[in-house]
């Protein structure tokens, strides 16, 4: 006899949008409706349908035929984009319409460039993020408040700042209008309507985004001299400012750099962002190397 699993579904009303989600996974519907208690709806006909397959992908030809419309009042989704979320549904990253995989650092740019464009105000991100987000902001006439790395801290300052958006360099995005919490979902919704409003397809959206090259490397580090190490490396900035909100930051014409002690592992993290690839790699290298140097 063969057993046919059960199709699960529950729709997710996020704003004035619905999302239904279906899977054939009962552990993952329970998460999301834990999740997203108090916003789970009993809509017959969603705005967008997600399937959910939690079995590794297969290898699939490109689909030349790639847009979204409206017809009958609904959105349509045709293979526009890809969507690669973590084990928490908090943070996404994304895949164009070409089948390229994006670095995380595109996502909250995106969001905010849409975003802030109908509610600007105060952006709340960490010091570890792309530069991209400033410049999006400052076209956007929003202010910037940085913070260290980590959501309890972005969103603590979001709601100490009353700021109208919160994001990081990791795929992760709040907007308190809809709940001060990262949610791949909300982020998912706000890049398909701008999608679906600007008709363009995602490559040319991440295209016209402010281009920037971002190198991130790690060292490992005995924990019992990390800080030492780290407090050390002041005098590789020695003449530049140096913001010591998470880690040593300094910046520059074209990027910046950053050396900080990992929260999750007895790692110093150096971090370098610059508009020519060539350089950031160099930045980062530099300041590895002497790094190594104090570690030993």
């Amino acid at each position: 006899m063969t057993v046919v699993a059960e199709r699960l579904g529950t729709s997710i009303a996020i704003g004035d949008m619905t999302v239904g989600v279906h899977t054939f996974d009962d552990a993952f519907l329970h998460m999301l409706r834990d999740r997203y208690a108090g916003f789970i709806g009993s809509a017959e006909v969603s705005d967008f349908e997600f399937e959910i397959d939690l079995t590794p992908p297969a290898d699939t030809a490109a689909d030349d035929d790639v847009r979204v419309f409206r017809k009958d009042g609904r959105w349509h989704l045709n293979e526009t984009a890809g969507f690669l979320l973590n084990s928490d549904v908090s943070r996404v990253s994304l895949v164009s319409e070409t089948g390229e995989s994006l670095s995380e650092e595109f996502t909250f740019p995106l969001v905010a460039d849409a975003w802030l464009a109908g509610h600007p105000g105060v952006v709340v991100t960490n010091f570890s993020t792309s530069r991209m987000i400033e410049d999006v902001a400052a076209a956007r006439q929003s202010p910037i408040v940085r913070t260290k790395v980590g959501q309890s801290h972005a969103i603590q300052a979001l709601l100490q700042e009353e700021g109208v958006l919160a994001g990081e360099g990791s795929g992760g995005v709040a907007i308190p209008a809809f709940q001060p919490a990262f949610d791949g979902f909300l982020t998912m919704g706000h890049i398909l309507e701008t999608l679906a409003r600007s008709g363009k397809r995602l490559s040319a959206l991440v295209g016209a985004l402010p281009r920037y090259h971002i190198v991130k490397e790690k060292i490992y580090c005995p924990p019992s001299i990390i800080h030492s190490v780290v407090d050390a490396a002041k005098a590789l900035f020695h003449g530049r400012a140096l913001d010591t909100g998470d880690g040593l930051r300094a910046e520059d014409r074209g990027g910046w750099v950053q050396v900080r002690i990992s929260a999750t592992e007895p790692m110093i993290r150096v971090i370098a962002e610059d508009r020519n690839k060539e350089r950031a790699r160099a930045k980062a290298d530099e300041i590895l190397h002497e790094v190594e140097l104090l570690i030993r």
